[in-house]
């Protein structure tokens, strides 16, 4: 609840035009925002990405496929616990209800980067490219950071809407 109070406010702020954000992208009533990358360490391939996106559109929309130039393979993940073990379960997408958030976050949704070309240090950029059931394709920057952007660090708690 806690999270869609926040997302509405930083909406509301930005309909305002009062505060809008560097890595806020939108299109066609879905906003992207916070969008941040892990960094790799020594020989790892794989890293996970997360973001904010909101729906402000008057219908559903679902996200069902995440491209990057930085990584052969790209998956849409969601950690669920299995007793006291946390799993990685790929989905095949991800609905968007009108007027929500889904929030992706460590320990929750999250993108996988696989078979990365490249490490990925603090400071590089990745580009996403989110594929979605009935808009366009949204094109985000990824800052990787080894934490959350401020404006999204009181946001990332464990649940995912």
């Amino acid at each position: 609840m806690l999270r869609i109070a926040f997302a509405l406010g930083l909406f509301l702020l930005w309909l305002s035009g009062v505060f809008v954000t560097p890595t806020m992208v939108m299109a066609a009533g879905i906003h992207v925002d916070a969008a941040w990358a892990r960094p790799t360490f020594g020989n790892q391939k794989t890293s996970a990405a997360y973001l904010f996106i909101s729906n402000a559109g008057p219908g559903e929309d679902a996200l069902i496929a995440v491209k990057s130039a930085v990584a052969r393979k790209v998956m849409l993940h969601s950690t669920v616990m299995d007793g006291n073990v946390a799993r990685m379960r790929p989905l095949e997408s991800l609905t968007l209800p009108a007027g929500k958030t889904i929030v992706f976050e460590p320990g929750g949704h999250h993108i996988m980067l696989m078979g990365l070309e490249a490490p990925l240090a603090v400071g590089d950029k990745v580009p996403l490219t989110l594929i979605f059931k009935n808009h366009p394709p949204l094109e985000v920057t990824a800052r990787v950071m080894l934490q959350p952007p401020p404006l999204a660090r009181g946001s990332f708690s464990g649940a995912s809407e």
